[in-house]
């Protein structure tokens, strides 16, 4: 998606994740391989993870829910539907917000914040994809991620010079132990 210069990005994601079992991770976000944002369900710990490149090397900041900044929500139920929401101030160095809507509000669970704290972009881009990813690291049962709904949202307006397209695609996969999917 395009990042426009001086627009924060409103992202959400809708989905459930399996059970969190030893040897999965489910991931959901806004990222690729080297930057982004994204909620990570990985052998038994939730984190909200920012992915860089603007070293030149990738590094991730994983963060568990129990450090979550803003609201640790000990209730949250990963298990069933969520709508994860990110607000990306990027310009390189803006705050990125990140949270879930749960009956109708926006709640803050984690802020990262950049400005007058990093000496370089906190990611090397904003133009970024949706992305969910579920991946079998061991031999494990089954494991499901179910993909709902997403929304890339241009604060302040879109200036669209383009056309975009959008295909419905049904896939179905067996899953392979250290594959990506």
């Amino acid at each position: 998606f395009a990042y426009q210069p001086g627009k924060s990005l409103l992202i959400l994601n809708t989905f459930t994740m399996d059970t969190s079992m030893n040897g999965v991770s489910q991931r959901v976000g806004y990222f690729d391989d080297n930057n982004g944002i994204f909620l990570d369900l990985s052998d038994n710990v939730l984190y909200i993870k920012k992915r860089s490149y603007s070293t030149g090397t990738v590094v991730t900041t994983s963060i568990p829910q129990t450090s979550w900044n803003t609201n640790t929500l000990p209730t949250l139920d990963i298990t069933k539907s969520q709508i994860f929401w990110m607000d990306i101030e990027w310009l390189g160095v803006g705050s990125v917000r990140t949270g879930f809507v749960i009956n109708g509000q926006f709640l803050t669970a984690h802020v990262f914040e950049h400005a007058n704290y990093l000496t370089t972009a906190y990611i090397s881009t904003a133009n970024l994809p949706i992305r969910y990813e579920i991946k079998n690291t061991d031999s494990v049962p089954v494991s499901n991620l179910t993909q709902i709904c997403s929304t890339v949202l241009s604060e302040g307006g879109y200036d669209q010079p383009y056309h975009l397209y959008s295909n419905i695609v049904s896939v179905s996969r067996t899953m392979t132990a250290g594959t990506w999917y």
